[in-house]
């Protein structure tokens, strides 16, 4: 008896182990999201059918599956994400295994980067993995619009946080559009000339953006500095740019949108003018646990990347120069492999050998199935299974496995400096169109970024305390703040722990401000979160009535209609727990009621309410209310089939929402957005929108306004919780006080003489009349110079230090008599060494012309090394002539970034740049 129980736990036991390691017919399954999207899983039976999300996914990119071991048997699949119904949805058909465990490869597709999934178990129990990535938060657009000016150079700046840039993509208008060339330039944007690394090229059309590539290395960067894309046709082009501010907060919260080498803060679009918040642009700069360390041009499109179908192929491969310790994976773009769901092998050596064979093999080989040829197909390694040295040259050999010959694409130049390809043994002057990504260090994929989530505000009239949580104890934890973006401040948190806050102070009432949460600990990736903003409370009360519709009433709100479909109305339907009831999901901001609108059908719906309020010329108006907005596919291609919302104030009292009187703040949306970061849960909801503007006359008109241009199956927006207050503006005397003032300061400076007209040099300038300082006045309209004028404003600081005043309003212009010129020698121009006291101000410098390679042209007396001070000339018809010697009237002003911006000296006109004769 005891022999026949030993048998039977020992064939139990068999049985048991053999069910551990047995092969079988499976699926890895799910659907790949885009960014902008919060990442809740859908229900039953997994993706959705309904058309509520279908455009949530990403269409076209290529999925590879690949199992652990050398050459699994049935351990590689391919496939890519679907175009219809449920857009993103793939699956791929592997085989089920309890202990070898599977990597998938998202592949480039269009704007995106590559995704990697390592470590995946597809049980036999179930036969089934589900994984529903989404790409990685890499600086988004949403609603996108352009502006309808072109400009030959078209840039974005941003803040480096990894070594080096890898991609990016970008999405010109024109349909068929212009072949552009895209380089990256330190600091701000600047010719070809100053590119770092190489300069690409790439045709682009209107359906679907492109994206130029550099390998690791080629384009490196230092974390923490200023960078710009810049995007180049000598014949102008126009860009995709963003239209909508997601949840208020800007794409890219460190840089900004330049055209043709000057800042753009607003663009004239068909839609009117709007601020700009990011070009739509990806811009990746290895920020993960990888190396791009071969990342040459892809083909995104039949006419969208210069590559070459190399034919009649028996091998092919690619020699590289190793970064990191592992070989991750590889990929490229075959033909005439038996057609889709041919298989390649893959294999790693130390040299292509004679034949192309290759010598030395390193690590194990892969199988790499073929989903579509017309699409990308890759494998991938588990980190350890081919370790590499770095500085090493290795070959990555590929072959059909069943010894056929096949074709391969491959670029057109030599992109890549650190090797080449090789055709059936053959080194060629050419690249293989591949990514080939290696781990960093060892354990790098293993090494998570920090999550953060739970972002409140907590806000107060003159401070507010932002308060996180992360899933580890974070050694380094601070808010990255200011009245706009890029941040002027921060201010530090406490370390360690996982719930975290900082108190901001010094704010002003009434005002709003954009952040971001940062928190970096050891052995895991730093985390940023995207930009959000928030409004501090008023210090005086709120002007308008019914704000939050408590009445059960529209009135004395009034309705207008741009589109005029929907149901719109108050509705009463008070925030719940569980979220039920609700209009259409919409529950109001605070108490019971809101006003909302929900329309389905074929034709825009857009329009909202309007309140007019006695008010004082002069007096500064702040107005501020929750939104909320829905809508149904398709995702927005551009800007009109958007669902957004904004609020604006008509100074001058009118009712006229579209009048040009109308002060707008920017388009916002908000609905199912990725949370604080890219790991973050949260869908966006109620979000506040805000503008301000100055009092014209007796009564101003209050906007809030939602809807879309074009028609999508559900428009869907609400208003709640509107206020309106006035912001009395800080008396100054003296133009030296203003530099002392915190940004955001509204002021009013009385009696000061204008020395320079934006129609001159692109702004205005007023100086004290004794002569002692000045400073740069932006506004809608040309004051005349000599005038003597009384301004209210707001104080801003300029990324190189130099202050001004923006939002400027004239409440007294009368003439006057021009200011007689200052002479001084070059250097005491020169602020790094006296100070800021002549920036602003009208100047005047006696000296030689010089010009630098770059065309830039200075005046020297031999008071500053090197060319000396700084020229701008594009004010002038005519150029100075080199050598000679001339006396040059402008208006000293800083270019750069602080601290190491640089005077420059600005003559209006013609007039002020004089010859001075040489006996």
């Amino acid at each position: 008896m005891k022999t026949k129980l030993l048998i039977l736990a020992v064939a139990i036991l068999a049985f048991v182990l053999a069910s551990s390691v047995m092969v079988s017919a499976a699926r890895i399954l799910g659907r790949y999201y885009k960014p902008v999207w919060s990442d809740y899983i859908d229900p039953p039976p997994y993706y959705q059918h309904c058309y509520e999300t279908i455009f949530k996914g990403i269409a076209g990119v290529a999925v590879s599956a690949t199992r652990e071991g050398d050459l699994p048997l049935g351990g590689a699949a391919g496939t890519e994400t679907a175009t219809g119904e449920p857009v993103g949805y793939y699956e791929l058909s592997v085989a089920a295994s309890n202990t070898q465990k599977y990597a998938v490869m998202f592949h480039e597709a269009d704007q995106w980067g590559p995704t990697l999934i390592l470590d995946q178990i597809v049980p036999t129990s179930t036969g089934e993995l589900r994984l529903y990535p989404y790409v990685k938060y890499q600086n988004v657009t949403n609603g996108m619009a352009w502006d309808v000016n072109p400009a030959g150079t078209w840039s974005q700046s941003f803040v480096a946080k990894g070594d080096y840039v890898t991609q990016v993509g970008l999405h010109q208008t024109q349909e068929f559009g212009p072949t552009v060339e895209v380089y990256i330039t330190a600091d701000v944007p600047g010719p070809k000339s100053q590119a770092i690394g190489p300069v690409r090229s790439v045709p682009t059309d209107v359906v679907n953006p492109s994206s130029v590539y550099w390998s690791a290395g080629e384009v490196p960067t230092t974390p923490g500095r200023t960078y710009c894309v810049n995007v180049f046709n000598p014949n102008g082009f126009q860009m995709y740019v963003a239209g909508s501010r997601i949840q208020g907060g800007v794409v890219y919260p460190d840089g900004r949108v330049w055209k043709d080498y000057q800042p753009a803060p607003t663009m004239v679009t068909n839609w009117g003018v709007m601020p700009t918040a990011g070009l739509e642009m990806t811009i990746y700069d290895d920020t993960e646990g990888y190396y791009s360390v071969v990342n040459t041009s892809k083909y995104n499109k039949p006419r969208n990347s210069p590559l070459v179908l190399e034919t009649g192929c028996t091998v092919a491969g690619q020699t590289f120069k190793a970064m990191g310790t592992s070989l991750l994976s590889f990929s490229c773009r075959v033909g005439n492999t038996s057609h889709s769901g041919g298989v390649l092998e893959v294999r790693c050596y130390q040299s292509p050998g004679p034949n192309g064979e290759g010598v030395n093999q390193v690590g194990v080989a892969k199988y790499i199935k073929v989903g579509y040829e017309w699409n990308r197909a890759g494998c991938v390694w588990k980190p350890g299974e081919v370790p590499l040295t770095p500085g090493q040259s290795y070959y990555i050999k590929v072959k059909c496995s069943n010894g056929g010959t096949f074709d391969i694409w491959r670029t057109s130049t030599n992109e890549y400096g650190g090797g080449a390809f090789y055709k059936n043994g053959n080194e060629m002057p050419y690249d293989l169109s591949t990514t080939i990504l290696t781990e960093k260090f060892n354990g790098s994929m293993n090494q998570t970024r920090v999550k953060i989530s739970n972002i409140n505000v907590t806000r107060g009239t003159n401070s507010a305390t932002i308060s996180w949580t992360t899933d580890v104890p974070t050694d380094t934890n601070y808010v990255e703040w200011g009245e706009d973006t890029p941040y002027t401040k921060r201010t530090d948190g406490a370390a360690g722990g996982t719930s975290h806050s900082v108190t901001l102070t010094n704010l002003l009432p009434a005002t709003q401000y954009h952040y971001r949460v940062v928190s970096k600990t050891a052995g895991r990736f730093d985390s940023y979160s995207r930009d959000f903003v928030f409004v501090t409370n008023p210090d005086s009360p709120n002007l308008l009535a019914n704000p939050g519709f408590e009445t059960g009433l529209q009135a004395p709100w009034v309705r207008f209609d741009i589109w005029p479909d929907g149901s719109r109305g108050v509705r009463n339907y008070p925030w719940t727990p569980s979220g039920e009831p609700s209009f259409f999901g919409f529950q109001a901001h605070s108490g019971n009621f809101f006003y909302a609108n929900a329309f389905q059908g074929g034709t825009p719906s857009k329009g909202g309410l309007y309140q007019r309020v006695p008010a004082t010329p002069g007096d500064i108006m702040v107005f501020r209310a929750w939104v909320i907005t829905y809508r149904t596919d398709p995702f927005p291609v551009s800007f009109d089939y958007e669902v957004s919302a904004r609020v604006g104030i008509d100074p001058t009292g009118g009712t006229n929402p579209t009048s040009s009187n109308v002060v707008w703040g920017p388009w916002i949306t908000a609905q199912d957005i990725v949370g604080a970061a890219a790991e973050g849960t949260g869908k966006g909801s109620w979000t506040e929108a805000y503008v301000k503007a100055t009092a014209a006359s007796n009564y101003v008109t209050v906007f809030m306004m939602a809807g879309a241009e074009a028609p999508t199956r559900w428009q869907n927006w609400g208003f709640d919780d509107a206020m309106l207050t006035k912001v009395t503006a800080q008396q100054v005397s003296r133009i030296g006080d203003i530099a002392s003032l915190p940004d955001g300061t509204m002021l009013r400076i009385t009696d000061k003489v204008v020395t320079a007209s934006s129609l001159q040099i692109g702004a205005n300038y007023i100086e004290e009349p004794d002569r002692v300082a000045g400073i740069r006045v932006e506004m809608n309209d040309a004051l005349t110079v000599g005038n003597k004028v009384t301004i209210q404003a707001t104080k801003g600081t300029k990324p190189s230090g130099e202050p001004y005043l923006y939002d400027a309003v004239v409440l007294s212009d009368v003439p006057d008599a021009e200011l007689k010129v200052l002479t001084a020698r070059a250097n005491a121009l020169d602020t790094k060494k006296l100070g800021p006291s002549t920036v602003g101000m009208l100047m005047q410098a006696v000296g030689r012309i010089n010009v630098d390679w770059n065309f830039n042209y200075y005046i020297t007396d031999g008071s500053l090394p090197g060319y000396g001070l700084k020229i701008r000339i594009d004010p002038l018809f005519m150029t100075p002539e080199p050598g000679a010697m001339y006396k040059i009237t402008g208006i000293v002003s800083l270019e750069g970034t602080a601290p190491n911006a640089t005077p420059v000296l600005c003559p209006r006109s013609d007039a002020d740049v004089v010859i001075v004769p040489e006996s």
